[in-house]
């Protein structure tokens, strides 16, 4: 099964045999990639029925493509609601770091893309077609420590 490249332009898509040779294209290729999660089957009436209603979601007859778009911190909260968790985007790491998907910063504002597409995949005289979803975001990771309640307390007295 051939693995794509989301990540290269779609007139100069690359195709891998192995997801092996697909990473280590991303990070030679594109060395600040956007962070991609993808979804092997999905099924597109799924995808309309969680997006159909966003102002930014948007079908391309051409390409057979759905995308939906959420910028800043609006929709940073929109995503929680649809996900029915308003702290979707962060996770603490037991190594002492936060992950978090970064939506928006003192510089500049930042999106969360969810692309559905139809792909067809052949082999001889067969054909499959077959729905997938993919979703592109920027990620930050922070060092936090955490501070007992006591040392909290002398500083606030301070």
């Amino acid at each position: 099964m051939p693995f794509t490249c989301s990540l290269c332009p779609a007139n100069f898509l690359k195709t891998f045999s192995s997801k092996n040779s697909l990473s280590i294209h991303e990070s030679n290729a594109h060395p600040n990639k956007v962070n991609h999660l993808k979804n092997g089957a999905f099924f597109r009436r799924t995808f309309i029925i969680l997006f159909y209603n966003e102002s930014t979601f948007r079908y391309s007859p051409a390409q057979r493509k759905y995308t939906c778009k959420f910028e800043g911190g609006q929709g940073y909260e929109q995503l929680g609601i649809l996900l029915e968790n308003k702290n979707w985007g962060s996770k603490k790491c037991r190594a002492g770091t936060c992950a978090y998907v970064l939506m928006q910063n003192a510089q500049q504002t930042y999106h969360v893309t969810f692309c559905w597409k139809e792909r067809v995949y052949k082999e001889l005289d067969m054909s499959l077609r077959c729905g997938s979803m993919h979703f592109e975001f920027n990620i930050d990771v922070r060092d936090f420590v955490e501070e007992n309640h006591d040392e909290n307390q002398a500083r606030n007295l301070n």
